[in-house]
């Protein structure tokens, strides 16, 4: 019995030495490409891990990680300056449109602006000290007034921004930012539609930043205590 079952191998195996070997080529072919993909994944493993070790691993706000590249701030970098401006002119550089929600409602309170206008609610709960909160509603209720006595222009265009002045102070530091606009309103009782007109915002402002207190829509930190704006109004008075 134990010689047939040997010849019976035997004869199988001349007879299907091609399935044999077909099987062993696929084999190694299936090991080739499942080493080559490991590698791949390896290797991407190790880029991102190299990424993450030259950044800052950050969230948003939406809870996705974003690395950032590692950047020493200080109060008196550049960096440090531009982040501020960037804060200020985001926040508080608004069209009279975007208070109106597209001129199809007139705000009753400074609640409404806030509401309708989410960069006024990020910038009310996330970078105002109580004295800063102060200063804000001062320039809300002001905007109000003008856009209910329709002298708030309609669209208000950044054309570029300026440091004009920063120094650092007991307590933080002291920003001016010089904001050059173009502005297009219309003036119904001169009977005027799509006027066109040049402007400048000046914003200076008042703050430290504490980065042990910073958050994922403030990661610096960045509190103001204080700031002053001139609001811009059809016809060129600004206030």
């Amino acid at each position: 019995m134990k010689t047939d079952k040997n010849t019976f191998i035997k004869d199988f195996l001349k007879k299907n030495w091609w399935a044999l070997w077909s099987v062993l080529l696929i084999l190694i072919i299936v090991n080739v490409m499942i080493y080559l993909n490991f590698k791949d994944t390896t290797t991407e493993i190790k880029e991102e891990l190299q990424k993450m070790s030259h950044s800052v691993v950050m969230l948003s706000p939406t809870g996705n990680i974003i690395p950032q590249k590692k950047t020493i701030i200080t109060e008196d970098s550049p960096a440090f300056q531009n982040a501020l401006k960037k804060i200020l002119v985001n926040h508080l550089v608004v069209s009279g449109s975007e208070l109106t929600a597209g001129f199809t409602r007139i705000p009753n309170s400074i609640v409404d602006l806030v509401n309708m206008y989410p960069p006024f609610e990020e910038f009310l709960k996330n970078y105002l000290t109580k004295n800063g909160i102060i200063a804000f509603k001062q320039y809300l209720i002001t905007l109000l007034r003008l856009i209910k006595q329709d002298k708030y222009p309609d669209f208000i265009n950044i054309l570029n921004t300026k440091i004009t002045s920063f120094y650092l102070t007991k307590k933080g530091f002291n920003i001016t930012i010089t904001v050059n606009t173009m502005m297009s309103y219309d003036l119904p009782e001169e009977n005027k539609k799509g006027v066109k007109a040049k402007g400048t915002i000046v914003i200076n402002a008042e703050g430290f930043f504490d980065p042990s207190k910073g958050n994922v829509n403030n990661p610096l930190g960045v509190m103001f205590d204080s700031f002053r704006i001139t609001i811009p109004t059809k016809g060129g008075n600004d206030i």
